[in-house]
């Protein structure tokens, strides 16, 4: 999954995003993206409902790839939404924790 603006005629991505790995997981997954340049990226966990459970990153990423540990040991199993949230993208992704 990537999120893509055009400039000038040409279209640049900015984002993009890997498949979390192990998915389903338990009690932990790897999150992995790439930037193209430097942003200031906050990574968050909702459950299905919506409610935000915790701030997994907020901070600004260098241009690159990027792999931040999720230990869900705290939660419950089910299924979740890891938001990234970019000036130049929005992107969820669905993770499941099973035990």
């Amino acid at each position: 999954t990537n999120t893509s603006l055009h400039q000038e005629g040409t279209l640049v991505k900015s984002f993009t995003l890997d498949p979390a790995y192990p998915n389903p997981f338990n009690p932990s997954t790897t999150l992995s993206f790439t930037l193209k340049e430097s942003e200031f990226v906050e990574i968050t966990v909702a459950d299905i409902t919506g409610r935000q459970l915790g701030l997994l990153a907020s901070q600004n990423f260098s241009a690159g790839e990027h792999r931040l540990f999720f230990d869900a040991s705290e939660l419950a199993t089910g299924v979740y939404y890891i938001q990234y949230r970019g000036l130049t993208f929005l992107n969820t992704q669905i993770v499941t924790l099973i035990r």
